[in-house]
């Protein structure tokens, strides 16, 4: 058995001898389980073994046996410390496995007595914190000191804001842990076994820690950007309908986050942010009245949670409404799992650790529970907190438009790329400033296991509570300077953050309990304020400044409510900048470039050993990076983890070159690396062997790079010889772009290293590597082949040629006084018919959708084909070049996935989307045909103004390609975005018209699909399939269930279908009416003439059409013709159980009718709550929308 520890009693009064598992001297040591090494450091280093047993003895015999083994005399002074010189002084059961070795101290420990504020019985000082604890505790602090005592029903709880006390506490250790308790504890009913509310000794809460560590990775967070981008635009979009509006800004804030992280998280569409005044999500409503009531019962004895009260029995109906939502959701991806989704919740379904065991199904609920809760609780507050701080200091809040729009551009609804995010600088620095001054975790809470003494002699006592005042630390004087509430995001500058104590800012905890989502979380609150602070002014109406919620669990703003103005025009960026003071030294474009390097002579090794260290898997993809290169230089290589390496020690290659790439887990070795930490402090001989070092990290963190460090100083130690600088990246930066910087760096050391291509007269050596373009010649290549064996190319295997057979123009052009451009555009009938197999591609019902492959045009395709020189009917295949990969993404991409060979003809009209935008590698690929390698090398470098640039001067696609001399096919396939099918609303019934499906198009002036339809003649074989509709969105098998259709402008689209349907079933029975939303009776009255007929038919009841352009309208928007019919409408949805379908635009028609409806039904009946009705509504399935943004 190994060697467990122990513990001897304490000496001096004042603290308790613990009892100890140990035998008097005289006892039989065969019956010891354990043994301690103490050593004296005043004896010579004489050290003695300190045998114990199983059963517990007096305490008083462990003193005996070190009494009689060092020779004391009976009234020595003495306690055991750690190496480090921590005091020991308490033992139990457990701490007997704490040590394996312990030193005597002779004397006694110095402390000195913490003060306390007067308290009563029984409750001692819990009645002071009530009710919230920050005033309170700031009082406190500010009358006892950094660190003083607490007693809370009858618990010592030592409160502290000492940076160096703290850095001793946050640390899980022998000393300390945490322990789930007070309103912690109360919680835990809430997220279970998940990692916020699990004790550390938790055997689940360490392995689902170390299998959730890789999902929030450098690689898998960027991932998650694009949704991030769309949520804040559905954010904006929602603001937009509030405009000079007082504005909730806790709410929104509220709103956003969850529903990211219901997103990136799980997939998970809460529909919070659909429109201004979207209901809450019932678990949300849940998970606040649980929140709520777990901070009422942490005030509360332990016997208040179990009395029958109606506030308990709906505690525990909001849990199992909780647990029944997230059950559901792991029930139906475990049934549907999809390898494409990288999500957390694929990642907690499909992770294993070491020995095969994954999550089971009640832990990964409670997972995505704590994430739900801690996800969005805490970015909402600093998101909160961040834009109050912006309306109240404008110098900040110029640096931080002056930024965002230099990264990230002007256009506020364009997509924020990582590569942007990893830029904001000044805005990280404004984001961790507010994190300080207002920590939405205020306090944090620790559990003392042994007895010991802190520094500035501070007792604390095994069983003792330890209250870590985040708050405090962040507001003290002597960390912060002497005006520490100031708003000042200087404090995070590097140079100030590198002087400052590491343990000063913890608003996400530290060492091995910090939040693993603390990356996630600045992520989303970077994309956010970057895209808030380009469209929005922000204003603050109050005179009063504004404080925090006393009741909320985090610290929250109170009662913040805020009005967003629309920015009209945004300042020149370079007349913004010289506005603002302290510029950041740092701006776009002054990145240094790397050049891809090929080699012109060998070296001289053997090979080179990639040896890796990485939780996330970012080491590891790096040493898979530099395999390529060495591959494509001729050099074998071959990998291994750290401790892989050091298990075959005596197998080192010492003749090949070694490059180390290893990140660092809070200062510690990542998992792979540990036993390899061990054997590189050891004594052993590496002489001879030559290496280079690359370190992972993250700057937030304190400890950044200190494990990389570590191994390349221990290397040099041990005789290893180093032949390139340490180097690191920075994943609160870019890092790929540091690691592809390293690899030119290390390439170019090698070369240096062993003086390759020298000759003897000169020690400079010829260059072994030569810049080649950064723009890649081709990606892929393109082999032709013979004719005859084309297999002829469709899209995909999902849609069936189909032949169009009727498409004409519904507007009719007349000039109506006040009417825009955009009036002015065409509105289609399309009729497509349908293959007789009644496939699954074909076989329709009413509100189902058309999904149409769109094509390019023959001019288009003939004008790229002979630029590029090919024949349209030439066939072709295309295949990767060796250490090169396309992506599916692209139209080269798209064409290798189909599996066949194609003609140019095929490729370019259906695969490579022409009139689209221009993507970035459409920029660089024609700016490196161009000659204007500076601008190229921008763009590569994700420059958004580079590529707005290019973009204004060549609008689509087609324009880029044909403007740039010499490209060839392959590298216009590799380059152009491939394209993509578009959906439209079935506007017939498949009762009437089995053979055929019905669309009614818009045309976009830059639509790609909505451009080809127009075009398109009777005749024409294009591809589609039907996409069947959620059942909600289908007629109902009753036909007496009323019905209340919205739709405007195509929105009319699948109602046109509803009313064939029921004109072909007969369906007379209930009530159906449809309100439409047109500009003018003259113009845009679409289908009036047979809407008219089905009203006289009986098949619609009643017709309600608004012209939003005609003065003699009564209803302008479709929302008034609704407000119009109240007395009809409301009736049919409170009494007659109507169904409502919505269809049209999200961001304005939808929104207006939801708020028209929730008014009317409140106004009628003063006992509803409108908008909780039309939620149940929506739940029940009665209403229901089909719209889009």
């Amino acid at each position: 058995m190994a060697p467990t520890v122990a513990q001897c009693p304490v000496p001096h009064d004042g603290v308790a001898a613990a009892e100890v598992d140990l035998p008097c001297p005289a006892a039989d040591q065969a019956a010891a389980v354990g043994v301690l090494l103490v050593t004296s450091p005043q004896r010579n280093n004489q050290s003695v073994m300190i045998h114990y047993a199983k059963h517990l003895t007096k305490p008083a015999e462990i003193r005996a046996q070190v009494h009689v083994k060092f020779g004391l005399d009976d009234d020595a002074k003495w306690y055991l410390a750690t190496d480090e010189g921590r005091a020991v002084l308490s033992l139990d059961k457990v701490s007997l496995a704490r040590f394996k070795s312990l030193v005597l101290v002779d004397g006694e420990p110095t402390t000195r007595p913490l003060q306390s504020p007067p308290a009563i019985p029984v409750f001692g000082h819990a009645h002071l914190l009530a009710p919230e604890f920050i005033t309170p505790i700031r009082k406190l602090t500010a009358e006892l000191g950094p660190t003083f005592a607490l007693t809370i029903f009858g618990r010592r709880i030592v409160v502290t804001s000492d940076a160096d006390v703290v850095e001793q506490v946050m640390y899980e250790s022998p000393f300390f842990t945490k322990k789930i308790a007070g309103l912690l504890g109360e919680i835990q009913p809430v997220g279970g076994r998940g990692l916020f509310t699990s004790d550390t000794s938790d055997p689940l809460w360490a392995k689902a820690h170390k299998l959730l560590i890789p999902g929030f990775g450098t690689a898998p967070l960027k991932q998650y950007v694009p949704e991030m981008n769309h949520v804040t635009q559905q954010l904006t979009a929602a603001i937009d309908q509030q405009l000079g509006e007082p504005v909730m800004v806790t709410e929104w804030m509220t709103r956003f986050t969850f529903q990211t992280i219901g997103m990136c998280g799980f997939a998970f569409d809460f529909h919070l942010l659909d429109a201004p005044d979207a209901p809450m999500h019932p678990f949300i409503d849940a998970m606040n009245y649980c929140l709520a009531e777990a901070k009422v019962r942490s005030s509360h004895t332990r016997l208040y949670k179990w009395v029958p009260s109606r506030t308990n029995r709906k505690f525990d109906a909001s849990l199992a409404l909780m647990r029944q939502t997230v059950e559901e959701v792991i029930t139906h991806r475990r049934a549907n799992p999809d390898a494409t989704k990288r999500d957390m919740l694929n990642f907690m379904l499909t992770s294993k650790d070491e020995n095969g065991e994954s999550l089971d199904d009640e832990n990964i609920r409670d997972q995505v529970i704590t994430f739900l809760i801690a996800g969005h609780e805490t970015t909402s507050t600093l998101l909160s907190w961040c834009l109050y701080f912006l309306t109240q200091y404008p110098t900040v809040r110029e640096r931080v438009l002056e930024e965002a729009v230099r990264v990230c551009g002007a256009d506020p609804t364009a997509e924020i790329t990582p590569q942007q995010i990893s830029q904001l600088t000044y805005i990280t620095q404004v984001l961790k400033e507010t994190l300080r001054v207002r920590p939405p975790v205020p306090a944090l809470g620790k559990s003392c296991v042994t007895s010991t003494v802190l520094p500035g002699g501070t007792l604390v006592e095994a069983g003792n509570g330890v209250m870590v005042n985040i708050n405090g630390l962040h507001h003290s004087r002597d960390l912060w300077g002497p005006n520490p509430t100031a708003f000042n995001p200087d404090h995070f500058s590097k140079e100030n953050e590198a002087k400052r104590h590491r343990f000063a800012w913890l608003p996400f905890s530290t060492a091995e309990r910090a939040c693993l989502g603390m990356a996630f979380a600045m992520l989303e609150a970077k994309v956010a304020l970057a895209t808030l602070i380009r469209k929005y002014e922000f204003e603050y109406p109050r005179a009063e400044p504004c404080t925090f919620d006393p009741v909320a669990v985090t610290l929250k703003p109170l009662d913040l409510h805020m009005l967003f103005h629309a920015r009209t025009e945004l300042p020149d960026p370079d007349e913004l900048a010289a506005r603002v003071q302290n510029r950041p030294a740092t701006a776009m474009g002054a990145r240094p470039t790397t050049e891809l390097v090929a080699p012109t002579a060998p070296l001289p090794i053997p090979g080179i050993q990639l040896v890796y260290g990485s939780n996330m898997g970012t080491a590891e993809d790096f040493c898979h990076q530099l395999a390529e290169s060495a591959q494509r230089f001729g050099i074998k290589t071959d990998m291994a983890t750290l401790d892989a390496w050091v298990a075959h020690e005596h197998d080192i290659k010492k003749d090949w070159v070694h490059v180390f790439i290893t990140s660092t887990y809070n200062g510690q070795p990542p998992d792979n690396a540990v036993h390899a930490a061990q054997w590189l402090k050891g004594a052993h001989d590496l002489k001879g062997l030559q290496y280079a070092v690359f370190g992972c990290g993250n700057s937030q963190w304190r400890t950044f790079q200190q494990f990389p460090k570590f191994v390349d100083e221990r290397l040099d130690a041990l005789g290893a010889e180093r032949i390139a600088n340490f180097g690191f990246g920075d994943a609160d930066g870019d890092i790929e772009g540091d690691f592809a910087a390293y690899q030119a760096v290390f390439w170019v050391s090698l070369q240096s290293h062993f003086n390759v291509g020298a000759d003897e007269k000169s020690a400079a050596p010829h260059p072994m590597f030569t810049p080649v373009p950064a723009q890649q010649a081709e990606s892929v290549q393109v082999e032709f082949v013979d004719s005859q064996s084309a297999i002829p190319l469709r899209p995909t295997a999902a849609h069936t040629a189909m032949t169009l057979v009727a498409n004409r123009e519904l507007l009719t052009p007349v000039a109506i006084p006040g009417m825009d451009a955009a009036a002015a555009k065409s509105t289609r009938h399309i009729e497509i018919a349908l293959p007789t197999d009644e496939s699954a591609t074909t076989r329709y019902r009413e509100g189902d959708h058309f999904e149409v492959w769109p094509e390019q045009s023959p001019e288009d395709a003939a004008a790229v084909a002979v630029h590029v020189g090919a024949d349209l009917d030439a066939v072709f295949s295309l295949k990767t070049h060796p250490g090169s990969s396309v992506s599916a993404k692209t139209a080269a991409g798209a064409i290798m996935a189909a599996g066949t060979s194609a003609t140019v003809r095929d490729a370019l009209t259906y695969f490579a989307d022409l009139t689209g935008a221009p993507t970035r590698a459409v920029a660089e690929l024609v700016l490196t045909k161009l000659g204007e390698t500076d601008a190229a090398e921008r763009v590569r470098l994700q420059d958004r103004e580079a590529l707005k640039a290019f973009a204004s001067t060549y609008r689509r696609t087609l324009d880029a390609i044909l403007a740039a001399p010499s490209v060839t096919l392959a590298e216009v396939l590799a380059a152009t975005a491939a394209t993509i099918p578009r959906r439209y609303s079935i506007a017939s019934a498949y009762e009437s018209h089995p053979d055929t499906v019905h669309l009614c198009v818009g045309v976009v002036s830059d639509g790609v699909c909505s451009r080809f339809l127009q075009r398109a003649e009777v005749g024409h074989v294009l591809y589609g399939a039907v996409k069947p509709c959620r059942d909600a969105f289908h007629l109902p098998d009753d036909a007496s269930v009323p019905l209340i259709m919205v739709g405007a402008g195509t929105g009319l689209a699948p109602f046109l279908g509803f009313v064939a349907a029921r004109r072909a079933r007969g369906a007379v029975g209930g009530d159906a009416h449809l309100f439409y939303g047109c500009r003018h009776p003259m113009h845009d009255d679409l289908y009036h003439a047979e809407l008219t007929a089905a009203v006289d038919e009986g098949v619609l009841t009643g017709l309600h059409v608004a012209y939003s352009r005609d003065p003699e309208s009564k209803a302008k928007y479709v929302q008034h013709a609704i407000e119009q019919a109240a007395e009809t409408v409301v009736p049919l949805l409170l009494e007659k159980g109507a169904r409502l379908f919505i269809c049209g635009s999200a961001r304005g028609m939808a929104k207006d009718v939801f708020k028209t409806l929730a008014t009317m039904v409140a106004a009628h009946v003063p006992d509803h709550d409108g908008e909780r009705y039309l939620a149940g509504l929506q739940q029940a399935g009665r209403y229901v929308e089909d719209v889009w943004g």
